[in-house]
């Protein structure tokens, strides 16, 4: 499927254990930042001043009524801090500080350049993603991505999500017709080839939970 077509899904890509040390991290132990935006603008909040109430109402519907007018985004974020502890998820600390180092380490490397095929891969880059009722992410245009990103991929966290509740990832063609559309079903990888069109649709008001995920990019220098 990745050969062929330029994008794949892997279901429990981690032990389960490690994924669920990473999922009670997202769910249970983040100060998340609120991040919006589009093509020429972008904001997010600081850390520990997450809006709440009438702020966080205002800032989403701005963002809601861009969306109609091109590129938007409107989630949760939490950058991994830097961390010399030892690439283990069982080290103390925040799981999700590992998580770079991790994958950027000789082994994983060696094993995503053999999955892709390009031996070029040579560095991983990582964010924590939340999306709440009313959040998504618009595609943006390939024209406008980073020369060396060449694969994006969404590693899915959260336990028993339906396609119902919205938050699907979805790869788009040059007219915004639907290649593919994936359930971010738990401890699964999505993966996509670069430039390729993609979105992650809007959460659905009666999702019951947030989506979680680690999202980023496999990079050439």
């Amino acid at each position: 499927m990745l050969a062929e077509h330029g994008r794949v899904q892997i279901p429990e890509f981690l032990p389960g254990e490690e994924a669920f040390s990473l999922y009670r991290c997202l769910a249970e132990q983040l100060h998340w930042q609120l991040t919006t935006g589009g093509d020429d603008r972008a904001w997010t909040s600081a850390r520990d001043a997450y809006p709440d109430g009438a702020g966080y109402q205002k800032i989403a519907l701005r963002a809601q009524a861009q969306a109609e007018h091109g590129y938007q985004y409107l989630h949760d974020c939490y950058s991994p801090q830097a961390s010399t502890a030892p690439v283990e998820y069982g080290d103390p600390g925040q799981p999700i500080d590992a998580v770079p180092a991790l994958f950027n380490s000789p082994r994983f490397l060696a094993q995503i350049r053999a999955l892709s095929g390009d031996p070029k891969i040579a560095r991983v880059t990582a964010q924590a993603l939340r999306l709440r009722p009313g959040q998504f992410l618009l595609p943006q245009e390939p024209a406008a991505m980073d020369a060396g990103r060449r694969y994006f991929y969404a590693l899915h966290l959260t336990p028993q999500w339906r396609a119902e509740w919205g938050g699907l990832l979805q790869s788009l063609d040059e007219h915004g017709g639907i290649h593919d559309s994936y359930l971010p079903s738990w401890n699964t990888l999505s993966l996509l080839r670069l430039p390729q069109r993609h979105q992650l649709t809007l959460v659905a008001p009666w999702a019951p939970r947030p989506q979680y995920a680690i999202v980023g990019g496999w990079w050439v220098e």
